[in-house]
Formats: structure tokens, C-alpha cells, sequence
């Protein structure tokens, strides 16, 4: 296995903004919000179209090991490389770098998140030939910009600012990886071009993010080298890593990284509101369930168990899973997460005058003002209050 060509699955995340559909206990990566078929499916089958499955590695929390087994059942288990604890994506990297060369495994990887919507596929695996191409020939390291489709500040960017060809391939060196920006930056990106989204998507020599880390978290490089050669346990070795991403300790700083510029349609699914962009009908609307709506407008109401009878709502999210229910404001889902925090059953967060009657069931409300929420037996009423 020598010199080959690898794929790396980062699946360790929570997606803690698609409760209650996601859990701590069923995250994000294994639900099947877009067909069939999970997320973790999704992009396992989409990467087996451009490496062997033997050549495709998995990299989750020690939790979820059995779950990945249950949704991936072609995948060896021992190319399912678990983290003792959570703690971001570089000690996970930093795992998956050390397990590699302890199988005396070298070559060239691909690492792609569980849990994005990336569309032309063709056109993608394409692009992800070209990365191999740059890493295996120009020794750097290569991350995906995604070209922006709209204003959008929930993403970080990438500037390149220098231009090269290998082969036939345009690249960009000199990346300068900027922060999300407030809306009026984004609409600067956006107007005169240049800014990239960072995808997270990298591609890299095995031994050559190993220097990189040796040059820049020497403390971190000298770990990767005990538990190399056995000289430290997993627990200790996981547990004095820089507990940070992968972004932030490597890419930002290194000077070997280059972008490659990609138009594949890609979504990365942050919260519900990616539902908008990706099965809204034509009223802007993502409604599923036994729904009465009357005068709803780019609004997302699901729900199993209940019958929902809703009217004059705008810019609103009801989510029901399980009986656990989300009454949130599109602005509010960014707030899902921190509103978890000390969740025991039902709790009002970042919202203002809003009535919650009859609801004997988990709840969580945030960052809606003026709403009025009944539920009688097996029916949720919803309605926006008179100010």
C-alpha cells in the first residue's frame, strides 16, 4: 500500500445545530436528511469512486464506532480510526498521521468531511485528481476554494494571491485564510471576486503535513513520534495534543499550502437553515408532515408525530423529531448550540413575548419575539402575536 492514493472521512463532529434531529448520541453525519441514504453514505460512495475501498479510512469518535460499522459495512474495521475523546480535528489528523506510519503506509490523502452536499460529482472527483496530482508532484499541500455563489457569512475564506500551472493545472499560492466576515465584507467578496469559501477539503503527502507539523508544533511533531514507535499510550498521546483544528495549528500557518479553485456545487450543511438551498419549493418553503399552513413564507416546518396548523409565519423554523421539538427564527439556529447548554427538557433562549401552552414534551424556543404555540393532544398550533 505503498505511494497510493488515500481518503481520510472526518466523522467525529455532533451536529448539535440539527437537533433534535441530531444528538450527541446520533450526530449529523448518520442522518438522511437528502434521500435515502445517510450523509456518512453519501460521500463513503462518492470516495470509492475515486480510491479503493481498502484505501479509504474513517476517523470518528470511539462512540460512534459502531454506527460507522452499521452504515459503512464494506469498510474494514480497521480503517476506522477512533479518538479516545472528543478534541478537534488536529489531534484527530494527528491520530490518523501516527496509525498510518505505525502500517508503514505512505502516499498521498484526501480529507472530506462526513457530512457535506457536494453536487456535479463528476466534475468534483476531477478536481480531486488534480489535488493528487499537485501533492504527489509539487509536494504541497492543497486546499479547495470554493467559488461563491451568494453573500454568505457563515463560511470562512480563502485569498490566493499568486498564480501557477503544473501540467496543465492552475493553482494559487500565497493563501491568506481570512475570518467569517460581517455581511458587508461578504458583499465585498462577493461583488469583486478573489474570495474563496474554505471548504475544509485538503489534500496532502502523508509525510510532507508531517514536516509541516515538525516545523510548526514541534511538541506536537515529538508525540507523533513516540506513539510511531509505541513509546507512549493512546490516552496520554491523544490527551497532550493541541486540542484545536487542523485549520488553525497547520493550514494557516504553513507556507507550503496552495488552493485549487472549485465550482462543484458544495454545501456544507451547517444547520437547518441549508434546507433553504437545498429543498425549499417555490414559496421558499421546506414543509413536511401532516401540515395545515396558511400564509407561510421561507419557512421550514417538519414533523413526524403531530399535526402542525400554522399561519402567518415568516422566517421560521419548526423541527419535531422523536416528540423532542425546535421553535426557532432563522437568525435564532445559530444560537442552537450554545442553547443546548444545560438543556433539561424545555427552555426559552434569545426569545422574547412568545406563549408556550400544553407542550408535555421536550422544547427548545430560541430567537423567535411574539409568537403564540398551543398544543392540544396531538396538534401544535402556531401563529404570530399581535405586538
Amino acid at each position: 500500500m505503498k505511494n497510493e492514493r488515500f481518503v481520510l472521512i472526518m466523522a467525529g463532529g455532533e451536529g448539535a445545530r440539527f437537533w433534535p434531529y441530531s444528538t450527541s448520541d446520533f450526530p449529523k453525519q448518520f442522518l438522511s436528511l437528502f434521500g435515502n441514504n445517510t450523509m456518512m453514505e453519501k460521500t463513503f460512495d462518492r470516495m470509492n469512486k475515486l480510491v479503493p475501498q481498502e484505501n479509504i479510512f474513517v476517523s470518528t469518535n470511539k462512540r460512534f464506532f459502531n454506527l460507522t460499522h452499521k452504515y459503512l459495512p464494506k469498510l474494514s474495521p480497521g480503517n476506522i480510526i477512533t479518538e479516545p475523546i472528543k478534541r478537534n480535528t488536529f489531534p484527530a489528523m494527528a491520530l490518523f498521521l501516527a496509525t498510518l506510519k505505525q502500517r508503514g503506509i505512505s502516499g498521498t490523502v484526501i480529507m472530506v468531511a462526513a457530512d457535506h452536499i457536494i453536487g456535479d460529482e463528476e466534475h468534483f472527483l476531477n478536481i480531486c485528481r488534480k489535488a493528487f496530482e499537485i501533492a504527489e508532484n509539487k509536494g504541497k499541500i492543497i486546499t479547495f476554494g470554493i467559488v461563491p455563489t451568494r453573500i454568505e457569512t457563515n463560511y470562512g475564506y480563502l485569498h490566493p494571491e499568486t498564480a501557477y500551472n503544473f501540467n496543465d493545472i492552475n493553482y494559487y499560492g500565497n493563501v491568506n485564510f481570512v475570518e467569517k466576515p460581517n455581511y458587508e465584507k461578504a458583499k465585498i467578496f462577493y461583488k469583486e471576486g478573489g474570495y474563496f469559501w474554505n471548504s475544509g477539503i485538503f489534500t496532502f503527502d502523508i509525510d510532507n503535513l508531517l514536516s509541516e507539523i515538525k516545523n510548526i508544533v514541534a511538541g506536537d511533531y515529538e508525540l507523533i513520534s513516540k506513539y510511531i514507535k509505541r513509546k507512549i499510550k493512546l490516552k496520554n498521546f491523544f490527551e497532550n495534543l493541541t486540542a484545536n483544528s487542523i485549520d488553525y495549528i497547520i493550514m494557516e500557518k504553513s507556507k507550503n499550502i496552495v488552493m485549487l479553485k472549485s465550482d462543484f456545487i458544495w454545501d456544507d450543511v451547517g444547520n437547518w437553515e441549508a434546507l433553504f438551498r437545498l429543498k425549499a419549493n417555490k414559496n421558499g418553503n421546506v414543509i413536511e408532515g401532516n401540515i395545515d399552513c396558511k400564509n407561510i413564507k421561507n419557512s421550514i416546518i417538519i414533523t413526524d408525530n403531530y399535526e402542525i396548523k400554522a399561519k402567518n409565519l415568516n422566517n421560521f423554523i419548526f423541527v419535531e423529531k422523536d416528540g423532542k421539538c425546535l421553535f426557532s427564527s432563522i437568525d435564532g439556529l445559530k444560537y442552537i448550540k450554545e442553547a443546548l447548554k444545560d438543556f433539561r427538557g424545555k427552555k426559552n433562549y434569545k426569545s422574547e413575548n412568545v406563549k408556550v401552552e400544553g407542550m408535555n414534551t421536550e422544547y427548545l424556543v430560541v430567537g423567535l419575539n411574539n409568537m403564540e404555540i398551543k398544543c392540544q393532544v396531538d396538534t401544535i398550533f402556531i401563529k404570530q402575536s399581535k405586538m
